[in-house]
């Protein structure tokens, strides 16, 4: 299935995802609520226990002074629907009104740069297809003498990271969050970038689509990739990391209590994402070319080596 191009003329809008910690949802929205946006929406999930409610009460407050903002909206659940239900019935309405959108749940710590890069692509590519734009890579940014030689550049790949990323509408009305009534296997044998994955790779994701087509409320993002590999899409994601997680070791977590992982550390890229043009170009080409699923292999493997092996 071929997913046309429906870019938006006017900035994306950015969704800020919250629940519980008012602190990291004010220094969300000092960092983005002065940048060029289309409009920013926010949606607050419902407590789910009394401590719960005075939390609520006290982000109530504090977004009562964006009543009056034209460019922000606010949308609070009376009941608690649990990170999954929330943010996808959240995009889903952000999408009666926009034709893309930037997620940022409130753990997510993003610069302009990243904004504007993910924006862009978005927008302005005519790729066919075109999947989520992530801002988020396990790869820190290079030294400071290796920079010039490896600027920051979006890269296609059919992994999903969904730490700050974004979507369009027309790629949106894809999505399935219950996938119980799915032929599961049947569809993914029917996709080409699935079959381009190792046999061990596609074991892993076959016992997460089973967990989640049992229990379509255990999460969202695993139900993005399998969109993903259902209609062949292509992601984008930066070479090297453009926004952060600071959501590691909260308690009040709902998905990140751990540690952060050694893969995610170092430092994070915050240069402008460039030269999309000719990524854009050499994407395009390469795409027209019906390759064997080896072939896809051969290449694929040789693309990771090329970008983690200075």
């Amino acid at each position: 299935m071929s997913i046309e191009a429906a870019p938006a003329k006017s900035k994306s809008p950015i969704l800020i995802i919250g629940y519980n910690r008012l602190d990291l949802l004010k220094q969300i929205l000092t960092e983005i609520q002065h940048w060029d946006t289309a409009r920013i929406y926010i949606s607050i999930d419902g407590p789910i226990n009394e401590a719960g409610d005075v939390i609520n009460q006290q982000i109530r407050s504090f977004l009562e002074t964006y009543s009056h903002n034209k460019k922000v909206t606010v949308w609070f659940n009376e009941e608690n629907l649990g990170n999954s239900k929330n943010l996808v019935h959240s995009i889903t309405r952000v999408f009666e009104i926009e034709e893309t959108c930037i997620v940022i749940e409130d753990d997510i710590q993003i610069y302009y740069n990243a904004y504007e890069g993910i924006d862009n692509v978005l927008r302005n590519t005519d790729v066919k297809n075109l999947g989520i734009v992530g801002g988020f890579s396990a790869l820190p940014a290079p030294p400071k003498i290796l920079q010039y030689l490896f600027p920051n550049k979006f890269r296609p790949c059919i992994r999903v990271n969904i730490w700050g990323w974004g979507v369009r509408k027309s790629t949106w009305n894809l999505y399935e969050r219950d996938l119980s009534s799915c032929n599961v296997q049947s569809i993914l044998n029917k996709s080409k970038s699935w079959l381009s994955l190792s046999y061990k790779q596609q074991q892993i994701w076959s016992g997460r689509f089973a967990k989640v087509s049992a229990n379509p409320d255990l999460t969202w993002d695993t139900q993005v990739q399998f969109m993903v590999f259902r209609y062949d899409l292509i992601n984008f994601l930066p070479r090297f990391r453009a926004l952060d997680n600071i959501g590691f070791s909260d308690l009040r977590s709902t998905n990140n209590k751990s540690r952060k992982s050694r893969l995610y550390l170092g430092k994070t890229d915050f240069r402008k994402i460039s030269d999309f043009e000719k990524n854009t170009f050499v994407i395009n080409v390469l795409n027209q070319i019906e390759l064997s699923s080896d072939t896809r292999k051969s290449i694929s493997q040789f693309i990771r080596k090329l970008l983690s092996g200075f």
